[in-house]
Order: C-alpha cells, then structure tokens, then sequence
C-alpha cells in the first residue's frame, strides 16, 4: 500500500501530495487516501492511524531516537504546551 502511494506521489517529498499545491493533503483528506488505497489493495480496516503506529514503529526498531520519532510524528516537544 505505501509502494502503492509513494508511486502516485511522483517526485514530491510527501508520501501524500496535495493535488492543489506543494503542502501536505488535509487530515481528512489523508484519511480518503488511506481508506481509497487500502481498498484498492485488498487491505481492510486500516487507518492513518495505523500507519503512524507502524512508521513509529519501525523507526524504533532501526535505532531511531524516540526524540526524533516524536518530531516525524509531528508531536510538540515534551515539557512544551500548545497554546490553546
């Protein structure tokens, strides 16, 4: 499925493109995409969620610092509060 994305994302940094500009899709958006190529690719009851678990995931298990997980995830720094 991420093959799969990463193909139909061409040459952007992004595994999921806006079609409309250079920033990343809408949340919502991301969410169709997922749904639209799991479906495509027989995988059912699958979520972005899953994805980020799985990317975190792996990151962990390639030595990648938690910090650095963390930011890829687009967390807020530990300690920081968002202002509401």
């Amino acid at each position: 499925m991420l093959r799969a994305a990463n193909e139909r994302a061409g040459k952007s940094t992004l595994l999921f493109p806006s079609p409309v500009d250079s920033k990343p899709i809408r949340r919502r958006s991301a969410t169709r995409a997922v749904t639209r190529l799991a479906s495509d690719n027989g995988v059912l009851d699958i979520g972005t969620h899953d994805l980020r678990r799985k990317l975190a995931s792996g990151l962990g298990e390639m030595g990648v610092a938690d910090q650095v997980i963390e930011r890829v995830l687009n967390h807020a720094p530990r300690g920081r509060r968002q202002a509401l």
